[in-house]
């Protein structure tokens, strides 16, 4: 893996100094692994029945967490509702209180 920055604690990122990173600089960026001795890296592939089980575990984790969302939404709104109605309630009886 080559690696462009160094970093040490208490010190900021920085480029290297050494000459690696302008040597670096010159070589051609690919999107690919480099072939050694023949041989590929290839990352296994995901059958469509592994694909799909993965979708579902997805579906159900975002379903779950919509839900979760919508209860606290209706818990905070629920909330807010009681509050008002009980300074609607006291000012109600200030306002008796005052006028009578």
């Amino acid at each position: 893996m080559l690696h462009y920055f160094s970093f040490s604690p208490g010190k900021p990122i920085t480029a290297m100094e050494s000459g690696e990173a302008a040597a670096d600089s010159q070589r051609p960026q690919t999107t690919t692994a480099p072939i050694a001795k023949g041989k590929t890296v290839t990352e296994p592939q995901e059958t469509q029945q592994e694909k799909q089980a993965r979708w579902e575990a997805q579906r159900i984790a975002r379903d779950q967490e919509q839900r979760a969302m919508q209860a606290a939404r209706k818990r905070k709104t629920t909330r807010t509702w009681f509050i008002v109605g009980a300074i609607v309630i006291i000012v109600a009886v200030i306002v008796k209180v005052v006028l009578l």
